[in-house]
């Protein structure tokens, strides 16, 4: 696909600059819609995960709630990274300060 729109790209007989421009374009463009996206779902997150339920429990349920989303908050992080973040601890932050000072920069 992509020698696709390469060669599409050469039969337009453009200048190197007017396709690098138009890229930085397009992907501006998706990246722009991307952080609306992002800020669309923290609010829609916003709003089911603290407003809806305010809105809908008493308040002492609701003050015995929001522990336990903090919890389960904690808990999804901590299963995220050991599932997917791997073995490897050289991907953190000390882990790459280790590697500068130690190792010249290696990871």
């Amino acid at each position: 696909m992509w020698n696709e729109i390469l060669r599409a790209f050469d039969r337009l007989e453009l200048s190197e600059n007017t396709i690098l421009l138009s890229f930085a374009v397009i992907i501006g463009a998706v990246t722009a819609l991307a952080v609306v996206a992002f800020y669309a779902l923290i609010d829609l997150a916003f709003f089911a995960l603290y407003r809806w339920p305010g809105l809908h429990l008493s308040r002492a349920s609701f003050l015995a709630y929001r522990p336990v989303l903090t919890a389960f908050g904690l808990w999804s992080a901590w299963w995220l990274v050991r599932r997917f973040g791997g073995k490897n601890s050289e991907l953190n932050v000390p882990g790459v300060q280790l590697a500068v000072a130690r190792r010249g920069g290696f990871i």
